[in-house]
């Protein structure tokens, strides 16, 4: 299951604990890395970046 955000598909789930995000791929074993999961991948870190 994707999450659906701005019309797009997200292959990564961001979390956070205890002040730490966890980014995981949704359905790891099937899916790849592809451009759309790293530019996911900057915005999770640019995020994280302005806390």
């Amino acid at each position: 299951m994707f999450n659906k955000r701005k019309g797009k598909n997200y292959m990564l789930k961001k979390q956070m604990e205890d002040q730490i995000v966890i980014a995981c791929l949704s359905d790891g074993k099937t899916n790849a890395v592809t451009d759309q999961t790293l530019e996911q991948l900057a915005e999770i870190v640019a995020d994280v970046n302005r806390m």
